[in-house]
């Protein structure tokens, strides 16, 4: 019977620990991803200080950010998943959809400037990059 050296018993033993380091560290990474709040980066590169107003998917107004002309800046949603705190079946969160964002830009008087439909995390949105009339002053104001 013929003795193997001990390197080669430690070889074929499985590596328990590295399958379970790789595996916790990857689902702690696509818990931490679910849980992030979504960012968008908007920019004003109009000649107008504007409003830039952030619907989700559903029509839910997110939030709001004010822009002198030619200023940037971000917005994050305010809840975990995509701003979707609404519990689905049984509790849990309703099933992950590709969430996406309008943004519309307002003049100072309330008329649309421009507006861009899905938008999507992590996206640039600028005020001249959109559609619409791109331009404040030429129409009725809007109540606010």
């Amino acid at each position: 019977m013929r003795a193997f050296p001990e390197q080669a018993v430690l070889k074929c033993r499985p590596n328990h620990r590295g399958f379970f380091m790789k595996y916790s560290l990857l689902s702690l990474l696509a818990v931490s991803t679910l849980l992030c709040a979504d960012t968008l980066t908007l920019i004003n590169d109009s000649d107008y200080d504007l409003k830039a107003v952030i619907h989700n998917s559903d029509g839910k107004k997110m939030g709001e950010v004010n822009l002198p002309s030619h200023a940037d800046d971000s917005w994050s949603s305010p809840g975990e998943l995509g701003g979707l705190t609404e519990e689905g079946p049984n509790g849990f969160p309703p099933p992950m959809t590709a969430i996406y964002y309008t943004v519309t830009w307002y003049c100072s008087r309330g008329e649309e400037f421009s507006s861009c439909d899905e938008v999507y995390n992590e996206s640039t949105v600028t005020a001249n990059g959109c559609p619409g009339n791109q331009q404040c002053g030429m129409g009725l104001s809007l109540p606010q």
